[in-house]
């Protein structure tokens, strides 16, 4: 009998969503940061602003993507 890995974001117990529940979910949401960071100082909103949307919608449609693929399933 195999054991399923440990997810690395877990269910909130109130309100929608995910947490970190390892240190993987930790490295992945830090990451998620610092691309945010790299790409507001690559394209300022105030001058690019449809790169950094671009940039941020990538980004953010990235960590969605882990965190279905790696959290808790839903109840």
């Amino acid at each position: 009998m195999e054991s399923s890995p440990k997810p690395w974001f877990g269910r909130k117990k109130f309100g929608w969503g995910w947490g970190p529940a390892s240190w993987q979910g930790w490295l992945v949401v830090a990451a998620y940061v610092v691309v945010i960071q790299v790409t507001s100082h690559l394209f300022p909103s105030k001058t690019h602003h449809t790169d950094f949307m671009i940039g941020l919608a990538t980004a953010t449609l990235i960590l969605l993507t882990v965190l279905v693929w790696k959290g808790e399933r839903r109840k």
